[in-house]
């Protein structure tokens, strides 16, 4: 069955792998980016997975609430627990980032999410109407995508931090 779902997958869903692929490994070393740079990611990949939950499940109000909820939950767990990224530089221009593999997990992630979603639909699209895998999808999408964004975030906030002007 798997050799069946994996030959049977478009050719195009390769390619996204492949570029999920190279964007998540040029992210395991130390890198300088502005700001539009640090912001595109987060951005496209909060674009697909909101695009993802309103184009498979419409945007009914528990579909809204779960991917809502799921982004609520990353941004205060990185911004409670994890602090991600750490050992930031912001020279005035670039953020100097650490190399780390969180990006490309996360992409990973967000990337198997909508192929189970996708081979779902294609084997048993009955399944999509259960309120359960309804807010699961949309939970996992908000939460994986919220915690880009909330990483983003961070970094910003750093960076504000590092400029502010000392008082006192």
């Amino acid at each position: 069955m798997l050799t069946q779902i994996l030959t049977r997958t478009p050719p195009y869903v390769w390619g996204i792998l492949a570029v999920i692929l190279v964007l998540g490994i040029m992210q395991l070393r130390a890198r300088s980016v502005s700001r539009m740079q640090l912001l595109l990611m987060p951005i496209a990949m909060l674009a697909l997975s909101i695009f993802t939950v309103a184009s498979n499940f419409g945007t009914s109000p528990e579909t809204v609430l779960a991917w809502l909820a799921g982004v609520g939950i990353a941004h205060t767990f990185n911004t409670t627990a994890f602090k991600s990224p750490r050992d930031v530089i912001f020279d005035g221009t670039t953020y100097q980032l650490p190399g780390s593999a969180i990006p490309l997990l996360i992409m990973l992630a967000i990337f198997l999410t909508n192929y189970l979603l996708g081979v779902t639909r294609a084997m048993a699209p009955q399944i999509l109407a259960n309120l359960a895998f309804k807010i699961a999808i949309c939970l996992a999408l908000g939460t994986l995508s919220g915690l880009l964004l909330s990483r983003a975030r961070h970094v910003l906030h750093t960076a504000n931090n590092q400029t502010a002007p000392k008082t006192g």
